[in-house]
């Protein structure tokens, strides 16, 4: 006994000569931190932690895997590995743990999955690893295992999944800007955006500019835009190009005065030019745009939107990135805009969070050149 007691020196010792997982003072410079469940922490909270640390030591003990390079990599207990290095200890107590990385990513996820202070885009995060894990290992009902191990209905991991995967990156910034914690919002916006982008990001945009948007107003833009998809693909009896049912008429007699009044512009489908039509909305200095475009076909004024929207969502997507990219992406675009006014305005309306309107974009164009 007296020899055991000479070789005992700390509490780490004592540990050491115990049987189950060995406990060392590791240094704090041997640990890695790679991809964790959580992502967000509480500067606030962990430097409360370093105070309580730097008085009266870590209390409990990180637990790590040794990797290469005599290194070490956190499987949990990252949070008062952050708090101990700002506290300034060089030391931490850690359960070194022999696993493979299966194992380690499931006892990882399992840790911290039923954390209280995760966020929704951490939670989500969580389950996007851990499926993309299960899916490494060959295992096919991945969605299935992944609520057995939560306790969830697969409803409930299918759309966490949804929100780490599948969420458009206008979309994704809601969440990551904390805009939203609503995961049924960001799915239905996520699909209108899909389906019918300027409406999509036009709600986006409320949310970012602080509106009430609903689940509820969601679904009706959503709705909304499922039923004009399904009528557009609906075959129609005949063409009208003003968006009214056609009807046979009797030809116009060689006598009839031909100064009738033309307010709303009948365009052959066939002789239909977007960009001729844009170009002269924007130079000719008598058109009226309001009335113009108002009285436009259903088809043709689609396709007017259609022309003009993805500059308009280039602008969007930039801006959801980083000031900085709309600035390159305004630049990268120059040589292809050439004299393009209406699509630069476009862009920038996209960028500064505008609405998409053609008829707006027409009249600031038409300003900013001098009309």
């Amino acid at each position: 006994m007296s020899n055991l007691r000479k070789n005992i020196t700390s509490i780490a010792d004592l540990m050491a000569t115990t049987s189950g997982p060995q406990i060392i003072m590791l240094e704090c410079e041997l640990i890695e931190c790679r991809v964790q469940v959580r992502t967000e922490f509480n500067d606030q909270t962990i430097k409360e932690l370093a105070d309580d640390i730097a008085a009266r030591g870590v209390q409990q003990p990180i637990k790590v895997r040794a990797i290469e390079d005599g290194r070490y990599l956190v499987i949990f207990g990252e949070r008062r590995l952050r708090a101990a290095r700002l506290a300034e200890l060089t030391k931490i107590p850690a359960i070194i743990e022999d696993m493979t990385d299966e194992a380690a990513g499931e006892i990882q996820f399992m840790e911290n999955i039923h954390r209280e202070d995760l966020s929704i885009g951490d939670l989500a995060a969580a389950i996007g690893q851990r499926y993309k894990q299960l899916k490494a290992q060959e295992i096919h009902n991945a969605v299935d295992v992944i609520a057995g191990q939560v306790k969830k209905s697969k409803s409930w991991v299918s759309k966490h999944l949804a929100v780490a995967t599948k969420l458009n990156s206008v979309v994704a910034e809601l969440l990551q800007n904390g805009h939203t914690q609503d995961i049924e919002l960001l799915l239905i916006l996520n699909k209108l955006v899909d389906i019918r982008p300027s409406e999509g990001f036009n709600l986006v945009h409320g949310i970012r500019a602080g509106k009430s948007i609903s689940r509820k107003d969601a679904r009706e833009a959503l709705k909304k835009a499922e039923q004009d998809i399904k009528a557009k693909d609906e075959p129609a009896a005949e063409f009208d190009p003003v968006g009214e049912t056609a009807t046979k008429q009797e030809p116009a007699s060689k006598n009839a005065p031909t100064n009738a009044p033309q307010s709303k512009p009948v365009v052959p489908e066939s002789q239909f030019d977007p960009s001729e039509v844009l170009s002269a909305l924007v130079y000719e200095e008598e058109m009226d745009i309001d009335n113009f475009l108002t009285n436009l076909g259903t088809k043709e004024r689609a396709e007017l939107d259609e022309f003009v929207r993805p500059d308009w969502e280039l602008g969007v997507k930039a801006a959801a990135t980083s000031p900085d990219a709309v600035i390159r992406c305004i630049f990268q675009q120059a040589t292809h805009f050439q004299d393009d006014s209406l699509a630069l305005r476009a862009l920038l309306a996209g960028s500064m969070g505008e609405p998409f309107d053609v008829a707006a974009i027409v009249k600031s164009t038409r300003q900013l050149i001098g009309l």
